[in-house]
């Protein structure tokens, strides 16, 4: 598993949408993370990350961070702090 590295504010948080993150929820992923994420951060939809098994999948700041399984508000809540500490609260 990656290892998280702190993003700085303006990052990125990007959303694999193709068909197997989206059947295992993606959608939902990506409503969590745009109603959770601080100001600055912008949450968008992208194209596959090839780890389909382990979906949804998030990018976060570049593709060597990749998020696995961000199901529901928790799992985006843990990303986003995770990913964006400075920017918690």
């Amino acid at each position: 598993r990656r290892r998280a590295v702190a993003v700085r504010a303006g990052g990125a948080v990007e959303v694999c949408t193709n068909k197997d993150c989206r059947r295992k929820g993606a959608k939902r992923a990506l409503a969590a993370l745009e109603l959770l994420a601080p100001a600055g951060v912008e949450v968008v939809e992208r194209d596959c990350l090839d780890e389909c098994g382990m979906g949804p999948n998030v990018c976060v700041g570049s593709e060597d961070n990749i998020e696995n399984g961000c199901r529901g508000l928790d799992a985006a809540a843990a990303v986003l702090t995770k990913n964006f500490p400075d920017m918690a609260g």
